[in-house]
């Protein structure tokens, strides 16, 4: 489980998402404005929804100004 910016820093690249549970969740996330928490993302089939909370919280323990959200996985 990642809980914090040095376990982050410390995952091994390149990786594979196939088959990694937690880097599939930090690439198929997706916001949702009207949540609070955390949901199951029905529509993916895959990981989790996340409200702004989330992204405040994220926010305000790494001391971060800014979250810029993208992937693609080639």
């Amino acid at each position: 489980m990642i809980k914090n910016l040095a376990a982050l820093n410390a995952v091994k690249r390149p990786i594979e998402p196939h088959g990694n549970k937690i880097i599939s969740d930090m690439l198929w996330s997706d916001p949702k404005s009207d949540l609070e928490g955390w949901s199951d993302n029905l529509e993916r089939g895959i990981s989790y929804y996340y409200g702004k909370n989330v992204v405040d919280l994220f926010l305000n323990k790494n001391e971060f100004d800014l979250l810029c959200r993208s992937h693609q996985v080639v």
